[in-house]
């Protein structure tokens, strides 16, 4: 049997690889999920019930971290009724149709805001500049 002869060749890149700031990258995505925190614990016009301030203390930021290969930021909130109140609106735990008349945020609406938002700053850091 003949052998076959093995070429290896280096795979040049179609476009420039960046140095990406690890340090500015973590900062671009912590001040995103702390903007997007401060947001959704405004509480909207009084409309006419008890508030205690719990769903506002409840939430939380994480990150930001690796994930399956993404870099994630987690903003939540282990409130029990936060779903109903600010939740998402596309899947569970669903926002409540009196909650969005009343004019709750809902975490979904204001977390891709603050992205879009945020974004340049991410990809900056990403790209290294």
């Amino acid at each position: 049997m003949a052998e076959r002869p093995f070429r290896f060749e280096a795979i040049v890149p179609s476009k420039p690889i960046h140095a990406i700031k690890v340090r500015d990258t973590v900062q671009a995505m912590r001040n995103f999920g702390l903007d997007t925190q401060r947001f959704i614990k405004r509480y909207p016009p009084d409309a006419g019930f008890r508030r205690t301030g719990r769903l506002k203390k409840g939430w939380t930021i994480e990150g930001p971290k690796v994930v399956a290969r993404d870099l994630v930021e987690i903003v939540g909130n282990n409130v029990d009724y936060a779903g109903r109140v600010q939740g998402l609106k596309a899947k569970s735990p669903r926002q409540a149709e009196p909650w969005i008349g009343i004019g709750w945020s809902s975490i979904e609406d204001v977390g891709n805001a603050k992205f879009k938002e945020h974004l340049p700053r991410i990809e900056k850091a990403l790209q290294g500049r």
